[in-house]
C-alpha cells in the first residue's frame, strides 16, 4: 500500500481560495466533479472564520505572511476495497471515509503539538475518494521571564519533525556536509512522510510501501564514464544540429499555415460564443459561416468536429432545461392548487364544527319549538356524519403534499472532538 502527505503554507488569500473550492464556488471544483455526493466535513467550510476562532487570543511572528497549513493526505486506495486494513474492514464506504478523516486529524495534531487542526474535509464528488484535506494552524504555549502566552507557528513543529528524522534526511541529502540539522522545506517533507508511515503502521497494523526520491547513479563520475558521457554528449549535439536544420525547414511551412489556423480558430471561437455551430442528425457539421472555417482544414478538423458536438450538446441541454422548467412550473401550479383545495377543506371543516354549538343551543333551549328541535336533530346527524369524512380527506391531502415537498441534501457532518 502506498500513501502520500503534502503540505503547503497558505496566505489569507490562498485560504479564502481553498474556502471557495470547498464550497464548490470555483471553476476547478466544478470541473473535477464526477458524481453528486456531499462532502464529509469537520469544523465547517468557512475556513477564514474557523481560523479566526481557532487563533483568537494568540500571538504570532509579526513578519509571518502565511496564516495556515494545508495538508493533503492521500490514504492508500485499498482502504476503500476488500483489501483494506483491519480497522476499515466491515464498514460502509462513508464510514471508511469518516475513519480516514479522523485518522488524518489525529496524525496532524500528534505531529504538530496537539492543537493544530481547525477544519478537515473529504470531497466525495471527485475521482480521488481516498484524499483528506486538513487545515491547521499549530498552537503552543511560549514561556518567557515575564509571562506565559499562546503563540502560533507554521514552522516550529515541522522543523522538530525534520530533526527527529535527521538520519533519513541526511542519508537522502548526500551533498550536505554541515554540522547543523537540515530543516529545509524538503527535509520537512521527508520527515512528514516518514512520520505518517509510522503512524499508519501504528493505527492500522499495515506497513506502507515507500518509494524514496533518491538521485540515480554515483555522485561522481570516473574518467572512463566521463569520456563515455562526453562522446554521448557530442553525438547528441550533432543530432540536435541536424534536428534544428529540419526544424528550420519545417518552421517555414508552419508559418505558412499559422495565419490560416489563426483565422479558423477565431472564426470557430465566434461560432461557439454565438451558438451557431452544431451537428445535424446525420453528424454533419453546420455553421453560420463555414467558409471562415475551411482555411485551417484538415489540421483543425477534429477541433471543428468537437466544437460542433459541443454545440449540439449545448442545444440539447437547453431544450431539456426548457422542458424541465415547464415541468417544474406545472408541478408548482398543481401544488398551489392542491394547497388551495386543502385550505378550503379546512375552512369547511371548521364551519361544520362551529355549527355544533348552535345546534346544541336549539336542542337545549326552553323556548325552542318541537319543529326547530327536529330540524336541529337532523342537522346534528349530518354534521356528525360529515366531520370524519372531512378529517380523512384533509389528512390524506396533507400527507400527499408533505411527500411532494422537495428536500435538499445537506453536507454530512463529521463529529470530531475539538472541532
Amino acid at each position: 500500500m502506498k500513501a502520500a502527505v503534502r503540505c503547503a503554507a497558505l496566505t489569507m488569500a490562498a485560504l479564502r481560495a481553498q474556502e471557495k473550492h470547498g464550497k464548490r464556488q470555483d471553476a476547478s471544483s466544478r470541473n473535477r466533479k464526477v458524481r453528486d455526493a456531499a462532502p464529509i466535513v469537520a469544523g465547517g467550510l468557512d475556513l477564514a472564520d474557523l481560523l479566526a476562532a481557532h487563533t483568537e487570543g494568540t500571538k504570532k511572528n509579526a513578519a509571518a505572511a502565511k496564516v495556515a497549513l494545508h495538508f493533503i493526505i492521500r490514504f492508500p486506495p485499498e482502504v476503500l476495497t476488500d483489501d483494506a486494513p483491519g480497522p476499515y474492514q466491515g464498514k460502509s464506504k462513508e464510514q471508511r471515509q469518516r475513519l480516514m478523516a479522523r485518522q488524518a486529524v489525529k496524525f496532524i495534531n500528534e505531529a504538530h503539538g496537539g492543537r493544530a487542526v481547525f477544519a478537515v474535509r473529504v470531497d466525495r464528488d471527485e475521482a480521488g475518494e481516498s484524499i483528506v484535506d486538513v487545515f491547521a494552524c499549530p498552537k503552543y504555549t511560549k514561556t518567557t521571564k515575564k509571562a506565559e502566552a499562546e503563540w502560533t507557528s507554521l514552522t516550529k513543529f515541522g522543523k522538530a519533525l525534520a530533526v527527529k528524522h535527521q538520519d533519513e534526511v541526511r542519508r537522502r541529502s548526500k551533498d550536505y556536509e554541515g554540522a547543523a540539522p537540515i530543516t529545509s522545506p524538503r527535509a520537512i517533507g521527508m520527515a512528514l512522510q516518514a512520520e505518517f508511515a509510522q503512524f499508519f503502521l501504528r493505527e492500522n497494523g499495515v506497513a506502507l510501501t515507500r518509494t524514496l526520491k533518491e538521485r540515480p547513479g554515483p555522485d561522481r563520475l570516473g574518467v572512463e564514464e566521463f569520456k563515455a558521457a562526453r562522446d554521448a554528449w557530442d553525438e547528441a549535439e550533432a543530432a540536435a544540429v541536424a534536428r534544428k536544420e529540419e526544424a528550420d525547414a519545417a518552421a517555414v511551412r508552419v508559418r505558412q499555415k499559422a495565419a490560416a489556423h489563426l483565422a479558423t480558430t477565431l472564426a470557430l471561437a465566434q461560432e461557439l460564443n454565438q451558438g451557431t455551430i452544431y451537428e445535424d442528425e446525420a453528424g454533419k457539421v453546420l455553421a453560420a459561416n463555414p467558409a471562415a472555417l475551411r482555411p485551417g482544414l484538415p489540421d483543425l478538423a477534429q477541433a471543428v468536429k468537437a466544437s460542433a458536438a459541443a454545440g449540439e450538446a449545448r442545444r440539447r441541454a437547453a431544450e431539456i432545461e426548457r422542458a424541465a422548467k415547464a415541468d417544474r412550473e406545472a408541478a408548482a401550479a398543481e401544488l398551489k392548487e392542491a394547497r388551495g383545495m386543502l385550505a378550503a377543506l379546512r375552512a369547511a371543516y371548521d364551519a361544520v364544527r362551529e355549527s355544533l354549538p348552535r345546534i346544541r343551543g336549539v336542542l337545549t333551549a326552553a323556548f325552542s319549538t318541537e319543529e326547530e328541535r327536529a330540524r336541529a336533530r337532523v342537522k346534528r346527524r349530518e354534521v356528525v356524519g360529515l366531520s370524519p369524512m372531512l378529517r380523512r380527506v384533509i389528512r390524506d391531502n396533507e400527507e400527499r403534499l408533505a411527500a411532494e415537498e422537495p428536500v435538499e441534501e445537506a453536507p454530512a457532518v463529521l463529529d470530531i472532538p475539538g472541532l
